[in-house]
């Protein structure tokens, strides 16, 4: 029963965040985790991490869901907060760890030219030795995994987006399901430059 109220509040507490602006869906104070994490595991599997996001890609995401919700627009806001997260997460020996879907490459938010030049930005966060990017190809023969996407905040945290709440996952037997299942998609995806070619891939398919 407990488990079920912690879960109807999540879900209550998410709509109460992004009435009042899509900066506050993380929390009333969302920088301080990425300021508190020294490793970030991040999967996706439509959209990509925030962090890496150009702010043409953040507004037309962040606007999708603004006007989804009614909320006010501070999409100003919501690009100057993920641009203090991404310097954040990237600062000094921080490690990145992200794991995507070739669709993820492929699923256009904004025009092409945007959308190419958000690709081309993914190609830099690549070369950042404090960055490992894995990427899924079309066509791999692949295990069963999650079927949402998930942050992992060191190993202490989990944080998952739904379209009507965000999950923040803390009790250590279902923080270290999270973990085993990142392991496994890391090895599933391409790295180097096998995953660098997924990416010119989905660039030359803009044209």
């Amino acid at each position: 029963m407990a488990e079920l109220l912690t879960l109807e509040e999540a879900y209550a507490l998410w709509k109460a965040k992004v009435r009042n602006g899509m900066k506050y869906a993380g929390g009333r104070d969302p920088l301080a985790i990425y300021e508190q994490t020294t490793v970030f595991r991040n999967f996706e599997l439509s959209v990509l991490p925030g962090i890496f996001q150009v702010p043409s890609y953040t507004a037309a995401v962040v606007g999708y869901w603004r006007r989804f919700y009614g909320a006010p627009d501070d999409t100003h806001e919501v690009i100057k907060l993920r641009q203090r997260r991404a310097q954040a997460a990237l600062r000094g020996t921080n490690r990145i760890l992200v794991v995507l879907t070739e669709a993820v490459l492929l699923t256009r938010y904004t025009d092409v030219v945007r959308h190419e030049l958000q690709l081309l930005e993914l190609l830099k966060f690549m070369k950042r030795p404090n960055v490992s990017l894995g990427i899924i190809p079309f066509g791999r023969e692949i295990t069963p995994n999650s079927n949402c996407g998930f942050w992992i905040f060191d190993e202490d945290v989990v944080k998952v987006e739904l379209p009507s709440a965000q999950l923040k996952i803390t009790r250590p037997s279902e923080v270290e399901q999270y973990l085993r299942i990142f392991t496994d998609l890391q090895g599933q995806a391409a790295y180097g430059s096998e995953a660098k070619t997924v990416v010119l891939r989905a660039i030359a398919s803009l044209s």
